[in-house]
C-alpha cells in the first residue's frame, strides 16, 4: 500500500496505520498534498487483494488530532452501513446518511422465487446465480444485498419445503455471507446448503453417526494438511456449517477444533522423543511459522512447547 501511496503523494506527506480492527488500515495526508478523491481512486484500482474485496471511505474534511478517534468511529459505521457488495469500492463520506429499502428488487426476487417452484437443487443453484447477478450488475449496498439473499431464502423456504426449516439454516445463511467475498465462492457454497436442504435427506440418526464417523477418519488420516469448512464441504457434499454441527454433536468439538488437538497430540509425542526440533515439528505438523505453533500448543496443552520438553513431557 504505501508503494501505491508514494506514486501519487510525496512519502513525507502521509503515514500508514493500524485501524482498531485487523483488516483496517487508516491513511493520513497532510492537506497541503494535492491529493484529492480521484488520486485515491486510481490507488484503489491498482490494488489487488483477491479474493477479499476492498472498501476504502475517503473523508474529505481536515480532521484534527483531538478528533481523530470519533472520525474514525463515524467511518466505520459509515463502511458497515455503505459498502458495496461483492465489489471495490471508493466511499465519500457524507454524513447524510440514506435510507434504503428493498424498492423495485422486490418484484424481481418474486420473480426468480416463481422459478423455483418444484426446482431440484441443481435448477435452485441456477435460480440463485441469476440473484448473485442482479446484485452484482450495478453496485449495491452490502447490508442491501444481504437483506434480498435472506428474504430469497426465507421466501424459498415457505414456497418449498424441504429437509429443513428457514430457521434452522439461518444462522448457515449468515455464516456465508459473512465469510465468502466472491460470487464464485458464495455460489459454491449456497450449492452445498441447496442440496442439503432440498437433495437427499440426511434425517436418520444413523447416518449422521456415519457421516461424523467417516469426517473424523478423514482428519485422523489428513491432520496434517490445510482444513478449512470449504474444503470439507467440498469432500462430503454439504455446507461447512452444517457439517460442523453434526461433527460436534458426536465429538463434543469441530472439526476444526479436532484438528489442532489432533496436532497438538501428536506435537506432544513428537517433542517426548527429543529427536526433533520444536521447528523441526511445527512444520511436520503443517504450520510455517513455529512461532504461531508455539502459542496454539501453549493455549491447548496449557505450556509452551520449550517448557514441556524441559519437563520431560509432563503437564
Amino acid at each position: 500500500m504505501d508503494e501505491h501511496l508514494c506514486r501519487m503523494i510525496p512519502q513525507e506527506c502521509f503515514w500508514v496505520v493500524d485501524g482498531k480492527n485487523a483488516n483496517e488500515k487508516l491513511i493520513f495526508v497532510r492537506k497541503e498534498s494535492g491529493a484529492d478523491v480521484n488520486r485515491f481512486r486510481q490507488m484503489l484500482g491498482r490494488l489487488n487483494y483477491a479474493p477479499l474485496t476492498l472498501t476504502a471511505v475517503y473523508y474529505r474534511e481536515a480532521v484534527e488530532l483531538t478528533d481523530i478517534f470519533p472520525v474514525y468511529r463515524k467511518m466505520q459505521k459509515y463502511t458497515r452501513e455503505h459498502k458495496i457488495f461483492l465489489k471495490d469500492a471508493l466511499l465519500v463520506y457524507s454524513p447524510g446518511n440514506l435510507i434504503r429499502k428493498m424498492g423495485e428488487r422486490k418484484q424481481e426476487l418474486d420473480r426468480l422465487l416463481m422459478q423455483c417452484q418444484n426446482a431440484g437443487p441443481d435448477q435452485l443453484s441456477e435460480v440463485f446465480a441469476k440473484l448473485l447477478k442482479l446484485l452484482t450488475a450495478r453496485p449495491v449496498p452490502q447490508d442491501e444485498a444481504e437483506h434480498d439473499i435472506r428474504y430469497f431464502m426465507f421466501r424459498l423456504c415457505q414456497k418449498c419445503p424441504g429437509h429443513r426449516e428457514y430457521y434452522e439454516i439461518e444462522h448457515e445463511v449468515q455464516f456465508i455471507l459473512d465469510n465468502y467475498y466472491t460470487e464464485e465462492a458464495m455460489r459454491k457454497e449456497f450449492d452445498f446448503l441447496f442440496r442439503d436442504i432440498f437433495g437427499a435427506s440426511l434425517t436418520a440418526s444413523g447416518d449422521k453417526a456415519k457421516l461424523a464417523e467417516n469426517m473424523k477418519d478423514y482428519l485422523d488420516e489428513n491432520f496434517r494438511i490445510n482444513i478449512t469448512n470449504q474444503f470439507l464441504a467440498e469432500r462430503f457434499g454439504f455446507v461447512g456449517s452444517y457439517l460442523g454441527s453434526i461433527f460436534k454433536s458426536y465429538y463434543e468439538v469441530t472439526p476444526i477444533e479436532y484438528v489442532v488437538q489432533k496436532r497438538m497430540e501428536e506435537g506432544k509425542k513428537l517433542l517426548e522423543t527429543g529427536e526433533m526440533k520444536i521447528k523441526e515439528v511445527a512444520a511436520w505438523l503443517g504450520y510455517e511459522d513455529s512461532l504461531y505453533f508455539s502459542k496454539v500448543f501453549k493455549r491447548v496443552i496449557g505450556m509452551s512447547p520449550k517448557d514441556y520438553v524441559n519437563k520431560g513431557g509432563r503437564n
